[in-house]
């Protein structure tokens, strides 16, 4: 009789416990509502320019720059685009990463120029730049085919931060 009783009482816990969780008042199907909070977000910048127009690039770690790409051409086996790049805060800006998008749509990487190179006017990526200073010179590029867009990646690989068509 003892063991009756307490197997009655095991399933009664056991029922009470299952209809409990199971209410009619809690329809699995209906959202659970969420508190809604205000999202902030920083204004979208533009990446988009034509040659010669400037862009801003902000950088939380290296600081804030502005370049200007202008006048792409043929030059001797390269294709070059004039960069005039000026810090406008930090102590260390990166220069960043340049490719060129051909008339054909091949996708071409900079050429770090040589020091003979630099000399005669090409854009020396290899050291940062501090706040106030500038840079002039032109961008190199391993190709003859005409340019149809320059695209400026900075910090990252993906996404770009400025693109000049």
């Amino acid at each position: 009789m003892k063991r009756v009783m307490a197997t009655v009482v095991i399933l009664a816990a056991a029922t009470a416990v299952l209809v409990g969780c199971s209410s009619p008042e809690q329809d699995t199907n209906t959202p659970v509502p969420v508190a809604q909070t205000s999202v902030v977000s920083e204004p979208v910048v533009n990446i988009n320019h034509r040659f010669g127009e400037t862009a801003k690039v902000y950088d939380e770690r290296d600081g804030n720059a502005t370049y200007t790409l202008s006048a792409p051409r043929v030059a001797g086996q390269y294709t070059v685009v004039d960069l005039d790049m000026a810090c406008v805060t930090g102590t260390s800006y990166g220069v960043g990463t340049f490719q060129a998008v051909t008339q054909s749509g091949k996708r071409v990487d900079f050429t770090i120029p040589y020091q003979s190179q630099v000399d005669q006017g090409a854009f020396d990526p290899s050291v940062g730049l501090v706040a106030a200073e500038r840079r002039t010179g032109y961008v190199l590029f391993d190709t003859q085919d005409p340019i149809t867009q320059v695209i400026l990646y900075h910090g990252t690989i993906n996404p770009p931060v400025a693109i000049w068509k």
